[in-house]
């Protein structure tokens, strides 16, 4: 593997490192750390970066890594960093307020970029304002690989590597983990953003001249599914991780009549209404001030996360059914263990960090996707993380591991 390799023939800029962390001292940005720590081949050439110049040397004196000092508001920082790196990798959330500078200046050096946002209304922007411009530049800008949303986006892809076109794909998740205090403040700032209005438009991220048919809306309610012999609760996360999937549809042709939709699995339909009700509340209290003091007070803060053991002993089951006319058609599963939002999540976005250093993309450059950006190589990496791939039918026997805990 060639680590060195500028990016394209146009690029003349000095590149110091392969990889920088942005973010690095955050929770999630310390789990990225320590898994290049223990995963990066050891001629990558990376560094750790962020604002608070105490917390950057005491990490960088532990992992014997350098630092960099950026910090979203002082854009001369920023610059530097984008312009002495090949790719940076972003956990510096809220994203619309820490790491849109970080895009603007990434495009402009040719710097690959990806981070872990679920944020739709922002990576709209980015779309908006972007795309083609990291197009025509061969520069790489890839939101939403991380838990948001890289396990749905590799499992509808997956079905199309099958060879047929898709029709009507939903997926149902069963997922243990914990909560992490950067995803909760993410989910502050975006309520009390003007753009939370987007938040229900079913092919926010899609082209304009996108050819594929309405999709459904986000579900709201319970309901049995017959096919799996379980109960269905909305998924908190489908009104991310659906626009991402669309997207990629439209992008590599998944097929006219393709629809998508993300579900929970529960084994009763008690948990089911309570899920659903425990979910009602949160949104609810996301739409008002007191609401959101609440959720501030009750829930973990910006750099606080769950114990190592409950990152160790979570887990992903994604089933996924590709049915025509409502009949099924084909079935995945992809099973991954870890905490959702902590270890599935550091693994899918340092993996895609590390294929953009290795120049693995399969599209030159644009705000995209992961399976548009990466697909078979990010797949292959995943993989030797120890992501499973099943394809059999079947009522999961054991009734514990379909529970949502966090």
């Amino acid at each position: 593997m060639n680590f060195f390799t500028p990016m394209n023939s146009e690029s003349t800029l000095p590149r110091t490192y392969d990889l920088i962390i942005y973010g690095a001292t955050g929770f999630t940005g310390q789990q990225c750390v320590e898994y290049l720590v223990q995963q990066a081949p050891p001629e990558l050439r990376w560094a750790i970066a962020g604002r608070s110049e105490d917390r950057l040397t005491e990490l960088s004196q532990s992992i014997e890594r350098p630092w960099i000092y950026a910090d979203a508001h002082d854009l001369d920082s920023i610059d530097k960093l984008c312009a002495q790196t090949r790719v940076v990798l972003s956990t510096a959330g809220p994203f619309a307020l820490y790491s849109e500078p970080v895009v603007e200046a990434c495009i402009r050096h040719q710097t690959h970029y990806v981070d872990i946002t679920g944020e739709t209304p922002w990576i709209k922007s980015l779309i908006d304002r972007f795309h083609e411009r990291a197009s025509a530049n061969h520069t790489v800008i890839l939101p939403a690989c991380g838990f948001d949303s890289v396990p749905s986006d590799l499992g509808v892809w997956l079905l199309k590597q099958r060879g047929h076109s898709l029709e009507e794909v939903d997926v149902a998740f069963s997922i243990r983990g914990g909560l992490n205090g950067g995803t909760i403040a993410s989910a502050l700032n975006l309520a009390e953003s003007a753009e939370a209005r987007l938040l229900g438009k079913r092919t926010l991220l899609c082209p304009d001249d996108h050819q594929l048919i309405e999709q459904p809306y986000d579900p709201r309610a319970v309901q049995w599914d017959p096919t799996r012999e379980r109960w269905l609760v909305p998924f908190f996360m489908g009104p991310v991780n659906t626009r991402i999937v669309r997207r990629s549809a439209a992008l590599l042709n998944y097929g006219e009549r393709f629809t998508y939709q993300e579900w929970m699995k529960m084994t009763s339909g008690v948990k089911a209404r309570l899920t659903l009700g425990t979910l009602g509340l949160f949104n609810s209290g996301l739409k008002s001030w007191w609401g959101r003091k609440v959720i501030r007070l009750i829930t973990p803060k910006p750099g606080r996360g769950p114990s190592q053991s409950t990152i160790d002993e979570g887990f992903v089951h994604a089933h996924f059914i590709h049915r025509r006319e409502g009949v099924p058609q084909d079935v995945l599963t992809l099973s991954i263990k870890g905490d959702p939002g902590n270890k599935v999540t550091c693994e899918s976005v340092c993996e895609g960090a590390l294929a953009l250093v290795n120049n693995e993309q399969s599209v030159l450059g644009g705000v995209l996707t992961p399976m548009v950006a990466i697909g078979d190589a990010l797949w292959k990496r995943l993989q030797s993380r120890g992501w499973e791939l099943g394809s059999q039918y079947g009522a999961v026997s054991d009734d514990q591991s379909e529970e949502v805990r966090g």
